[in-house]
């Protein structure tokens, strides 16, 4: 009894700064662009857990979301799979119900739902803007990947 199995919680530990991680480097971005962060817009793709299932228990996405919300920026999320109703109920979050036709100044791909295979991501997006892709899943470039 005691015991901390060491590398488990380093896991733990770098699992739950994910989070911070990608929005810092997301701010990162957007100056690099010279894109004005408190007046940017930011679209999440993505609420769930995990890809192609609609369990938003423990996601990280909400910390993501969270992070956004707390410095007063701009973010909407869109997932097509998560049920919007519950995530409401949940978080007193809004999920977008069909794919915007808004443009923004980043797109962060979270989770890779079958259905974001589709998006045109260029339509999406603003002159300069940033595409975050943390799971390595989209076919455009993209200025920052895990």
């Amino acid at each position: 009894m005691g015991y901390k199995p060491k590398i488990i919680l380093s896991g733990r530990e770098v699992n739950d700064s994910m989070s911070k991680f990608i929005f810092k480097e997301i701010i990162r971005l957007l100056k690099l662009r010279e894109i004005e962060v408190e007046n940017s817009r930011t679209l999440i793709l993505c609420f769930t857990f995990k890809e192609n299932c609609n369990d938003f228990r423990n996601t990280k996405v909400l910390d993501i979301y969270n992070l956004f919300k707390d410095r007063n920026l701009k973010v909407e999320i869109y997932d097509p799979v998560v049920d919007k109703i519950a995530v409401k109920k949940e978080y007193n979050i809004d999920i977008i119900k069909s794919l915007p036709s808004k443009k923004y100044d980043a797109i962060l791909l979270a989770v890779s739902h079958d259905n974001f295979k589709s998006i045109n991501i260029n339509d999406l997006l603003k002159p300069k803007s940033v595409i975050y892709d943390a799971k390595g899943f989209l076919n455009v470039k993209v200025d920052g990947r895990l």
